[in-house]
């Protein structure tokens, strides 16, 4: 066996990363009330500052792109040997070339959103997720919902 990158890294227990992260974008925007956390308990073998890193870029997009008093629901599963992060929100979504070109480092419809664009994010999410053996996921209907979702191998603790 190849000791590959991924296997040097320490495990990271997800949750407290996902939730301090989570709630510190909400407070920016001062939206709280729609941060929904559903995490279930996971590790991953990722450093803590590029988890940190995937969750501040899905969220931070998340509660950028969606409106006051709509919910950005951030949920964390495990199934077999993988572990699901999903950031939903019900904004203004991307269509599916736009989701295509996320690897072109683009910024979407920059004249008439004047906010910073997700490209570049999205694009170091998914290099990130990638790095670590996983992969990111966005699904998208325009102006109902986005869901950007990474998937990553889940560590078993090794503790008893």
């Amino acid at each position: 066996q190849q000791a590959g990158m991924a296997e040097d890294v320490a495990l990271e227990q997800t949750v407290p990363v996902i939730r301090a992260t989570s709630e510190k974008i909400a407070q920016t925007y001062n939206r709280t009330d729609d941060l929904q956390l559903d995490l279930q308990l996971g590790s991953v073998r990722m450093p803590k500052e590029y988890l940190t890193k995937v969750v501040y870029e899905l969220v931070d997009n998340a509660f950028k792109f969606s409106k006051n008093a709509t919910p950005v629901r951030v949920t964390s599963t495990t199934q077999a040997d993988k572990y699901f992060l999903s950031i939903s929100d019900q904004g203004r979504g991307m269509s599916s070339e736009q989701i295509q070109q996320i690897d072109a480092y683009m910024q979407f419809e920059r004249a008439t959103h004047e906010q910073q664009g997700a490209g570049l994010g999205l694009t170091l999410v998914r290099r990130l997720a990638e790095l670590y053996r996983g992969n990111l996921q966005i699904e998208s209907t325009p102006g109902v919902r986005t869901v950007a979702q990474v998937t990553l191998p889940y560590a078993m603790s090794n503790a008893s």
